[in-house]
Formats: C-alpha cells, sequence, structure tokens
C-alpha cells in the first residue's frame, strides 16, 4: 500500500514553486526511509513495511508531478536530476535493510528495490531523452508490482518481484553473516574481483579460509553477459558505500571505519584502471553504462580514501630486536 499522508500532502501543495515541491517531497521520502531503517534494526518489520509505504508514496508522487510539468524544459530535467540523485543514494539503503530482513519481509524489500530501480532508469530516460513519463505510452504500460498489494503485507511475497541482484545468493548469505564492516567489505571487494575476473577471462581470485564453521560457503560463480557483471559491480559498490555511511552515521569514531575505507580504496584504485581497458571495448550501451556508474562510484571511494592519514603500527606486534 503506497500513500502519501493528508499533512505531506498539505505541505507539499504549499511549496512555492515546482524545484521546493520536489525537494520536500525527496526530504519526506527520506524521513520515511530513515524511520524504516530504524525500525529494521529493531526487528520491528511490521513498522518498517509501513514507512516504506510511505516512502514509495511520495516518490510515486514526485514522478507524477515532474511528469506533468512542460516537456523539453531545461527546469524540468533539473527536477529529474535531483530525482535521480536522491534515488541513487537510497537504492543502496534499501539492499542493506533487504540482507537485514527474515527472508518473509526480504522478498517485500526487494519489490521496493526493483521499484526504486525501475524508477531511477525511467527518471534518467526521461533527463536525457526529454520524455515526460505520466505521458509516455510505453511507461503507462509498465506493470506496477507495488500497487495492489495484500494488507497482511506491504508488498506482493511472488517470485515475479525478483530482478537480478547485484549478488549471488550464496554472496547475500556471506554478507549477512559477516556483521563486522571490514569483513563484509572483504566480501564485497571478492564479489567485485571475482566478476572482474570473468570479464577479463583471468583466475578467480582464491577463497578466503573459514574462520568460522558456521561461515556460508561462496557457491557457485555469478553469470551473466558483460553488462550484467559490469552492473553487479557497480551495485556492489553502492551497497559498500552505503555500509560505511551507515556505520558511520550511527558511531563516527568506530575503528573499523578506517580499515574498512583503506581496504576498499586499494582495492578502487585497481578497478580504475581496470575500467580504462573496459571502456574501450565497451559492446554496447548498457555495458557504457555501467562502467559510468562504477568510476562514479570508485572516485567518490578514492576521493575520501585517499585523505585517510598514514595507518598506525600494529601496537600488538613485538619490535624487532636490534
Amino acid at each position: 500500500m503506497r500513500f502519501v499522508s493528508r499533512a505531506e500532502r498539505e505541505q507539499l501543495n504549499a511549496a512555492r514553486d515546482p524545484k521546493a515541491r520536489v525537494r520536500a517531497t525527496i526530504e519526506l521520502a527520506a524521513d520515511h526511509l530513515t524511520h524504516a531503517e530504524y525500525y529494521t534494526s529493531g526487528k520491528k518489520f511490521v513498522q518498517a513495511s509501513e514507512e516504506l509505504g510511505g516512502y514509495l508514496g511520495l516518490i510515486d508522487n514526485a514522478v507524477g508531478f515532474i511528469g506533468d510539468q512542460a516537456r523539453d524544459k531545461g527546469s524540468t530535467r533539473d527536477l529529474y536530476r535531483h530525482l535521480d540523485i536522491a534515488l541513487r543514494a537510497q537504492i543502496p539503503r534499501i539492499a542493506v535493510m533487504r540482507r537485514s530482513t527474515p527472508a518473509e519481509y526480504a522478498v517485500n524489500l526487494k519489490a521496493v528495490e526493483e521499484y526504486a530501480r525501475d524508477t531511477r532508469a525511467d527518471v534518467l530516460e526521461s533527463f536525457y531523452g526529454h520524455t515526460v513519463l505520466r505521458g509516455d505510452p510505453e511507461y503507462q504500460k509498465k506493470p506496477d508490482k507495488t500497487k495492489n498489494l495484500p494488507e497482511e503485507y506491504l508488498f506482493a511475497k511472488s517470485a515475479a518481484t525478483q530482478t537480478r541482484d547485484h549478488l549471488t545468493e550464496q554472496e547475500g548469505e556471506l554478507v549477512r553473516f559477516n556483521q563486522e564492516l571490514d569483513k563484509r567489505t572483504d566480501v564485497f571487494i571478492r564479489a567485485i574481483n571475482l566478476r572482474f575476473a570473468i570479464i577479463n577471462g583471468t583466475a578467480a581470485p582464491p577463497k578466503p579460509k573459514k574462520t568460522n564453521k558456521e561461515e556460508p560457503d561462496w557457491g557457485d560463480p555469478p553469470k551473466g553477459t558483460r553488462a550484467e557483471l559490469l552492473g553487479d559491480i557497480a551495485g556492489i559498490l553502492d551497497e559498500a558505500i552505503t555500509n560505511i555511511d551507515d556505520v558511520s552515521r550511527r558511531d563516527e569514531k568506530n575503528p573499523l571505519l578506517s580499515r574498512s575505507l583503506r581496504k576498499l580504496t586499494a582495492a578502487t584504485n585497481g578497478y580504475l584502471n581496470q575500467l580504462n581497458t573496459l571502456r574501450t571495448q565497451a559492446r554496447d550501451a548498457d555495458e557504457l553504462s555501467a562502467i559510468v556508474r562504477i568510476e562514479d562510484d570508485a572516485n567518490q571511494i578514492t576521493a575520501v580514501g585517499n585523505k585517510l592519514p598514514a595507518e598506525a603500527p600494529d601496537s600488538d606486534k613485538k619490535k624487532k630486536k636490534p
């Protein structure tokens, strides 16, 4: 059930201009997403679902409002861009919640994530192609998988709601198992390295030794086209960034933050080198689009990570005798 409360509608209708209205809509949607994260961390999954209903309602409201603006107008394209920036940051947060949610609710979150991704794709198409979403016949034909949902759950539990995840099922289990940020970052890095190895036709990175007999196996390597594997890498980097940001918001002095960011930065510097070659080998627009997404995330990571102070020596290591 998607909804926009009466108070929220009144606030949006009072906005002085389209830009202010879209900004207010994005801020209200972000508030719902933050509340959903709070309830998810407290294992209150029904309340989290209700907040996600408010989030979806506001995102849908923003898309409809922008679609009613003048076609091929610069200010309208700016509105699409603002919504794209918001969705780009929010989608990985939804993925993080999904990996912390029991299976019966995780399927519902997958539907929300898919809706947000599809909406972002349409927003980008409108931004670059000067189309209006609501007036586009092809857009109107698209099925909405979150519109008619059972009331006992917020979102339909159907295999039809599943789209390609940027992690395999086993990789997702490893992310859930590794609750420490640095170990979870290691999972993201190996998953990315594995996809680059498949794309480049090189040997897969070695599987790390298990330190806990309960730790899940890595399972079979991912399958897909080059564009799909590159899209996976972009999604994994998004999720890695979101995990670090999430810990930073809750505990900015956590020592695992700098350790994880150093690991991710070191790996990302290598990814940027590979992307230069892959760009010249790109076979279609989907591959190029995924490469741009990876570069965007990678540049964000290195911009912050390269500013970290030198890592302090491990005080636990015994000094060598002269």
